[in-house]
């Protein structure tokens, strides 16, 4: 084989060059790659910057709950971090669908709303514990997982009212099912 030179340095041909070929195409799928995630992290930080900028001029907008506005000044250690009172994710009609916030009297909360506006859905941290509340189309508490620290966990089913109808739970590690009717009223427990 004789000798090729490749931008002044010596390559056998043309075995050197095909493998230069196949590093090259290598090399350039990587930076292509690289190019691709680039992207889309800058388009992710750009999408929560936006719903930073928008939860911020939309004042209010909460159905279920309002979200507290207030919130602890950033510290020193906190300026690399975006902190803001509420995340507002919006859908393509700029209706409100999620906020994650501090809701008064609740803690941290993650609400899911429906196209109609209506909070059905809250993820939340307060004193007691996590819990996970459903609402109904009317706005009423239908359903509550709660994991209470003191207590434990319990799963309470309310009626169209709002009342608990049935209450399934582990209080001071003893099982409890109890079914209430309307008026609050022990029907049925097998304990």
């Amino acid at each position: 084989m004789t000798n090729q030179t490749l931008h002044g340095n010596p390559v056998a041909a043309p075995d050197g060059i095909a493998r230069l070929r196949a590093e090259l195409d290598a090399t350039n799928r990587r930076l292509r790659r690289l190019q691709r995630w680039s992207i889309g992290v800058t388009g992710v930080l750009l999408v929560i910057a936006a719903s930073a900028l928008l939860a911020s001029a939309i004042d209010g907008r909460f159905g279920t709950a309002a979200l507290a506005q207030s919130s602890p000044a950033p510290t020193k250690a906190a300026a690399t971090v975006m902190t803001v009172n509420q995340l507002l994710v919006v859908d393509d009609q700029q209706r409100a669908r999620a906020a994650l916030g501090v809701i008064d009297g609740v803690g941290p909360a993650l609400v899911l709303y429906d196209e109609s506006g209506a909070g059905r859905t809250m993820y939340a941290l307060d004193a007691s514990g996590p819990m996970i509340t459903m609402f109904d189309k009317n706005n009423k508490n239908r359903l509550r997982l709660n994991a209470a620290d003191a207590v434990g966990p319990s799963l309470i089913l309310r009626d169209a009212n709002g009342k608990p109808r049935t209450v399934i739970g582990l209080a001071n590690e003893k099982p409890s099912i109890q079914l209430l009717d309307a008026a609050g009223a022990m029907v049925w427990s097998p304990n």
